[in-house]
């Protein structure tokens, strides 16, 4: 479970709701109403496959990228989480931010 501190929330991802744009995207947000792990607040950390100065194996680093995986049980494949910057097209629907 990821929390915010900024809106003591965890991050969830949420299916039922489509982004905008020409991919397949869908909405994660934070919720401050799970207090215990569900599916859809389950995420899962991997290092970037790239050249770096750490081992390999599966202990993650600071410093090192990561992606960040939804859980295997929410959708039909894996999902990834990235972010898109405030837009006229990319904005939360309920605080327009």
């Amino acid at each position: 479970m990821v929390l915010n501190k900024k809106t003591n929330g965890f991050l969830v991802g949420d299916i039922g709701d489509k982004g905008k744009g020409v991919e397949e995207t869908y909405v994660a947000t934070t919720n401050p109403a799970f207090t215990s792990p569900t599916t859809r607040n389950i995420f899962s950390f991997h290092a970037v496959k790239e050249p770096d100065m750490f081992e390999k194996g599966n202990i993650i680093h600071f410093g090192q990228k990561v992606k960040i995986a939804t859980n295997p049980y929410l959708f039909r494949r894996e999902l990834w989480l990235s972010s898109q910057p405030q837009s006229p097209s990319s904005f939360s629907p309920v605080s327009r931010k």
